[in-house]
């Protein structure tokens, strides 16, 4: 449903129901419902606002088959409420706030309820980003500030964690090439703080040959349950690192061939302190993950 009820203004509303079964009844069936709704309000030809809200409800039954033992019923519930604020006081810039928040539930028992949990995540946040456009340069700045909390009787303690991260951007644009770069920190209270580097350097060669160059240096957020977790005998994180990738890649796109577009990309990724869960030693582990290869496309019309 999409209604305006002045120009640019209006509300929108959507949903879906999702069913399935199978050849194991009660344990292939699955139900997904999700939920949407937006408004949308022009102020000016300067300033408006989007407050969205998404729902998505997930209902299944686990167990193993043909021999049913104890099946397990989940319901998880997740929640997200939204508010952009747009402002662009001329056409070489711009400034977005969002004000954001999000609850992700698990609900589980057995068939006879002798296990039961109800695991509830709220986070709370606050994104703002401001860009500019001076002649054949276009730069930035992005914030992210965010409060999470976990709740949960027997599997985890009730705890909390701060998190955030301000980065800059910068771009060049030429007639032949483009130079992209990000950079900054990324911070997370009793866990640790790591920069973040972003460089992306595209040219047109001669003989029509693309190049496509890309270095990386980007953290990543640990979550709570890897932080806080306890009961069933399972040990958290001893000494937590926060996850940082790194990685380099070159793609050269070929001249096209009988019509079809070929391109070549080599790469390298490593992943520091990578987060897992050691189910023979029932703990939380962090280890490091090296990833590389070759990749090569062909692409036709």
């Amino acid at each position: 449903l999409l209604s305006f009820y002045r120009p640019q203004s209006f509300f929108s509303l959507g949903g879906n129901n999702f069913l399935r079964d199978g050849s194991a009844g009660e344990y292939s069936k699955s139900q997904v419902n999700t939920y949407r709704g937006q408004i949308h309000h022009q102020f000016s030809t300067k300033f408006s606002v989007d407050v969205r809200y998404w729902q998505i409800r997930h209902k299944f039954t686990l167990s193993s088959y043909p021999v049913i033992v104890d099946p397990q019923k989940i319901h998880r519930i997740g929640q997200i409420l939204w508010f952009t604020l747009n402002y662009q006081p001329d056409s070489t810039q711009s400034i977005i706030i969002m004000p954001y928040g999000y609850k992700w539930g698990d609900r589980y028992h057995n068939a006879d309820y002798s296990e039961q949990r109800k695991t509830e995540l709220y986070s709370l946040g606050i994104k703002g980003e401001y860009q500019k456009i001076t002649g054949f340069v276009k730069w930035g700045l992005l914030t992210d500030m965010v409060r999470n909390k976990i709740t949960e009787a027997m599997v985890f303690r009730t705890a909390d964690q701060w998190s955030g991260k301000v980065l800059a951007n910068m771009e060049l644009i030429g007639n032949t090439w483009s130079l992209q770069f990000r950079g900054g920190y990324w911070f997370m209270p009793d866990v640790g703080n790591q920069p973040e580097l972003n460089l992306h350097w595209k040219m047109q060669l001669p003989l029509k040959i693309k190049s496509d160059f890309s270095i990386a240096q980007v953290p990543q957020i640990l979550p709570l349950s890897s932080l806080f977790w306890e009961g069933y005998s399972i040990s958290p994180l001893t000494d937590p690192q926060m996850p940082l990738r790194r990685g380099i890649s070159w793609e050269v796109g070929l001249p096209a061939l009988l019509g079809v577009n070929l391109s070549v990309e080599p790469y390298y990724y490593i992943f520091k302190y990578s987060w897992a869960y050691d189910a023979q030693n029932l703990k939380f582990i962090q280890r490091g993950v090296e990833n590389s290869g070759v990749l090569a496309k062909a692409e036709t019309r």
